[in-house]
Formats: structure tokens, sequence, C-alpha cells
């Protein structure tokens, strides 16, 4: 059997959401600081992963064509609750995903 390299999401808190892209790098406030990440491009078909094993501004990408790539920067960093904003999450400019400032992209994270 495969291994589940994502983790168990058995016992976390769930949200989701909708953002649209904006080329640039942006926070997203879901009020749970994620152990699991997970974002899809509607436009593009491609989807970005990060779990808690991975480092910070890290992404698993998967474009439309089926490509996999480990991604280093521009992709997800996990965020505690500031006085000013809740916990959540920051996505990076990354290609595929948060490289345009049109397409919608449709978040989910799984955390405390």
């Amino acid at each position: 059997m495969g291994e589940n390299t994502m983790g168990s999401t058995v016992g976390l808190t769930y949200r989701s959401g909708q953002i649209v892209a904006t080329n640039a790098s942006q926070d997203v406030v879901c009020n749970i600081v994620p152990q699991r990440v997970q974002i899809s491009n509607r436009t593009t078909a491609a989807m970005a992963q990060w779990n808690d094993n991975m480092a910070d501004a890290a992404a698993e990408l998967t474009i439309a064509a089926g490509t996999r790539s480990n991604e280093a920067a521009n992709g997800i960093t996990p965020l505690a609750a500031t006085t000013t904003a809740g916990a959540g999450f920051t996505l990076g400019a990354l290609a595929h995903i948060n490289d345009t400032t049109t397409e919608i992209l449709v978040w989910e994270a799984w955390g405390q």
C-alpha cells in the first residue's frame, strides 16, 4: 500500500474558502494554525499541498498534466494568531497557483 505523505486529518479542525489569485504573497485567515493545507486553482486545475513535516514556504505542486514537483519557495507557510489577525497561512506567489490576478483559488486547511 502507498504511504499517505500528507498525514491524517482525524481529530483536526477543518476550514475551507475561496480567494482570488494576486500574483503576490497573501495571508489567509482561517482561525486555526494549519497542519495541512491544500489549494486548488480552479482555472488551471493545478493543486498545491503543504503539511507540517515540510519547511515553511514549501509546497508539493501538481499541475494539470499530472506533473508533480516539490517547491522550496513561494509555497505555503502557517501563521499563528497575532493581535490584529487570526491564525491561518501565507500563500506565496507560487507558479500555476497564485501567479495571476484573475484566477479563483479554493483552499482547505486542517489544524488546531
